[in-house]
């Protein structure tokens, strides 16, 4: 009897044992498995994000830049590369571009189109704009100006220059033949139009002072989830000095739940049947009512008074941006 229950127990620790043992190597093999597959998915991981790199590296052509400044003509200092967003926001570059094509739009009115190496996009942030330079008399002069070509649009980019007497860069760039080259700081501004930040943007806008306007505008339209509204105030001398009429005209009339245009000339012609004289604070407010944020661009004296008027109407500082 006691030989018997000496055998079951030996049996029962037996297999005791053999079931202590599988089920260590079960937990072994468990955790070396997991182990490995965290290895794993850490490598691909890894791989991933060193091909995802080289894909923006390969979106900024790193080679064509010159080197990181904060303005024309201050210090320089060497940046390591970025990626294609903090490039744009964060980080201005000096370039130089070729003229390929120049067209004649009015007796002082010109378009230049750039080239763009390797079919790239100049993806300008919607708001910023780049700043041309050159050398006249041994003195550095610059200007800043808003592309009027979509950021989208591959190998090129376009400027409209209006020349005026006393612009000296204006007169530069008018000079420019098709071949020459130009050297661009890019991006500048401090203005970033974010979809939906606003439900009434107003826009006062005189002489060339459009481009930027047409910039955020067109940004605004092209993305079916922004439901911003805008109402432009265009200023110019006389009918034919309104500049990209035929292309404001288009976008209001597609979008006129979005988009209102209104012209006034100080100079009208017998035939005008817009508004006419300057932009007033009483243009203002009747046209435009009251906005949530106002864009400005034209020239000096232009800016001043639009920012009295709109002062006189309440407008705070902080709900004012002068491009």
């Amino acid at each position: 009897m006691a030989s018997i229950l000496i055998d079951q127990f030996t049996g029962r620790t037996l297999l005791g044992s053999a079931l202590v043992i599988v089920a260590t190597t079960v937990c072994i093999y468990f955790f070396l498995g997991r182990s490995k597959a965290k290895k794993d998915t850490a490598n691909r991981a890894t791989k991933n994000s060193n091909e995802e790199g080289k894909k923006l590296k390969g979106k900024l052509p790193v080679e064509s830049f010159e080197k990181s400044e904060t303005e024309v003509g201050t210090g320089s200092q060497s940046v390591a590369p970025l990626s294609v967003n903090q490039a744009q926001m964060n980080q201005k570059y000096h370039r130089t571009f070729k003229l390929i094509k120049k067209d004649q739009i009015s007796h002082n009115v010109q378009l230049f189109r750039f080239e763009l190496p390797q079919e790239e996009c100049l993806d300008l942030p919607i708001g910023r704009h780049l700043k041309v330079s050159t050398t006249i008399d041994q003195k550095q002069v610059s200007r800043s100006y808003t592309p009027i070509s979509l950021p989208t649009a591959r190998g090129y980019f376009e400027l409209l220059i209006k020349v005026y007497e006393k612009g000296q860069m204006s007169r530069f760039m008018h000079s420019l033949k098709v071949g020459d080259t130009a050297q661009v700081l890019c991006p500048v501004g401090s203005f970033t139009y974010v979809p939906n930040e606003w439900k009434h943007i107003a826009m006062l806008a005189g002489g060339s002072g459009i481009t930027p306007m047409l910039q955020v505008i067109r940004a605004i339209t092209a993305n079916p989830e922004d439901h911003t509204r805008v109402t432009l105030i265009y200023s110019n001398h006389t009918e034919e000095d309104i500049l990209l009429k035929d292309v404001l005209d288009n976008l209001a009339e597609s979008f006129p739940q979005q988009v209102r245009i209104v012209y006034t000339v100080s100079e009208p012609s017998p035939q005008w049947k817009g508004l006419t004289g300057r932009i007033t604070a009483s243009t203002i407010q009747e046209t435009i009512g009251k906005a949530d944020k106002v864009l400005i661009c034209g020239p000096v004296g232009f800016n001043k008074a639009m920012i009295e008027n709109l002062e006189g109407l309440g407008y705070s500082e902080e709900m004012i941006y002068k491009f």
